[in-house]
């Protein structure tokens, strides 16, 4: 059976010659019929290649951290479109797994915050803190951090932290003036397709009790006075916008682009 004849017969032809001409252009021709093997049985295919774009970054991709989704990238640069570069910001990305929010906010921020140099004198600061319980995804996290050319200029800036969100925060995350999170949110492994379930972390995928709550508890916590966090299902909307009104917070939930509800934005 021939390379596109495997990958049809598990993708359908139209996925199948798309995935194929990706393999072609990104691998060594000595590994394309080990990834298209891979690829029939449900391997993700952003850990055959290696990476996913996500805005103008290349997310490294590896096993133990969650793929970059599109519905991410998409809140995600609507919100660096709606934070201030001549502005010091200081983000705080909890559940950080690959850092593709930290690193795509921070990567936006730096080329707004250059296009504004030669008209506007500009001292600001943006720096950024990444949370996350899983050494794992932490170690991918720090790959993108150190390996890609695109945060080079913002490496100094940004830090990496092992730390369970249901605890207090650290000392350093506290004067954060922006919060985001993509945190794990499926009540049942069923509701994924087997090559997200199969081979995905599931702590990164399945919902844990009070994550939610703790997500505001934890955005309370600090100097924040905008927070942006990613959701699959309206219940989980009206947890974070209960609590954030109790506190005098504006907050509300929005939509993907598929008509889905996807975020929860609140601001002070």
């Amino acid at each position: 059976m021939s390379r596109l004849a495997k990958l049809t017969a598990a993708l359908g032809a139209q996925q199948a010659q798309a995935e194929l001409r990706w393999m072609l252009r990104e691998l060594k021709a000595e590994a394309v019929d080990d990834a298209v093997k891979l690829r029939s049985q449900g391997y993700p295919l952003q850990y055959i290649l290696g990476t996913q774009p996500f805005g103008g970054l290349d997310i490294i991709c590896k096993p133990g951290a969650l793929i970059p989704r599109w519905e991410t990238e998409e809140w995600c640069l609507k919100l660096s479109k709606s934070l201030n570069p001549l502005e010091n910001n200081k983000v705080l990305d909890m559940c950080t797994g690959t850092g593709c929010v930290l690193f795509l906010l921070l990567h936006e921020l730096h080329n707004m915050n250059k296009s504004n140099r030669a008209s506007i004198k500009t001292n600001s600061i943006f720096t950024g803190i990444g949370i996350d319980n899983s050494d794992a995804a932490l170690d991918v996290s720090r790959q993108n951090l150190n390996q890609l050319p695109a945060l080079e200029p913002l490496r100094s800036r940004i830090e990496l932290l092992n730390h369970d969100i249901h605890k207090p925060l650290p000392a350093s995350a506290l004067s954060s003036t922006v919060v985001t999170a993509n945190p794990p949110y499926i009540y049942s492994l069923n509701e994924a397709d087997s090559s997200v379930s199969e081979h995905e972390p599931r702590n990164a995928l399945l919902h844990q009790p009070r994550i939610y709550e703790d997500l505001v508890h934890r955005t309370l916590e600090t100097s924040a006075t905008k927070a942006v966090f990613e959701v699959g299902y309206l219940n989980q909307i009206d947890t974070c916008v209960d609590i954030f009104h109790k506190h005098k917070w504006r907050a509300w939930g929005e939509k993907d682009s598929n008509d889905n509800w996807r975020t929860v934005w609140a601001e002070k």
